[in-house]
């Protein structure tokens, strides 16, 4: 048994919470005439920053059970979790999320690392929690991830997606944000991007 994954997260402990105030999302999603009208109504808010020592926890379970939207699904132990911050090579960012019905806590996982060239970093891990899935929020996650890196001095990004038998939701996900396929193959796709030619998108929240 891994006793790692036995601490419950402040997520866990507001499953409840967490559960009703996806039905009241439901109920205005069906009041609401598209999507557009949705997502801006739900008021949203996307709160990103680097992670502190109480957020591994959530960090650890989110690397480890989410399926559907991630892009390489690689499964780190607590303790790489925990020595990732203190490494000159490997950063990342937790996203939280909460609107006018609630707070979705902490829903998406970032880590990044440094490719031998001094202006190449590469998306190592990119993830997200299903229950917040559809509502554009990765578009924002990754949009800050990449004026992050611009800001440090990084030119070219690489994004790679490890197919799965459950996370074809994201096949598409770095063409659709503007890279460009570097190597396809069976077994992995990698995409770059040229931080110099990149143009933010516009979101509808």
């Amino acid at each position: 048994c891994d006793l790692e994954t036995l601490s419950l997260t402040a997520e866990d402990l507001r499953r409840g919470e967490i559960y009703e105030t996806e039905v009241d999302r439901e109920k205005f999603r069906k009041r609401t005439g598209n999507l557009e009208d949705y997502l801006s109504g739900l008021e949203m808010e996307l709160l990103i920053n680097k992670a502190n020592k109480a957020d591994l926890p959530r960090v650890h379970q989110l690397v480890h059970k989410t399926n559907q939207f991630n892009l390489t699904t690689r499964r780190y132990s607590f303790a790489d979790i925990d020595e990732f911050p203190d490494r000159d090579d490997t950063d990342g960012d937790v996203l939280r999320n909460r609107d006018r019905f609630g707070d979705n806590g902490l829903v998406g996982v970032s880590i990044i690392k440094k490719e031998v060239e001094d202006a190449t970093w590469s998306i190592d891990s990119l993830l997200m929690s299903c229950r917040v899935l559809g509502r554009t929020l990765e578009k924002g996650f990754l949009r800050h991830i990449l004026e992050e890196l611009k800001a440090l001095g990084c030119r070219y990004v690489i994004g790679e997606f490890v197919p799965t038998r459950k996370n074809a939701l994201v096949k598409d996900f770095y063409r659709e944000a503007g890279f460009q396929i570097m190597e396809d193959q069976a077994e992995s796709a990698k995409w770059i991007l040229d931080l110099q030619s990149y143009v933010p998108p516009a979101l509808p929240w």
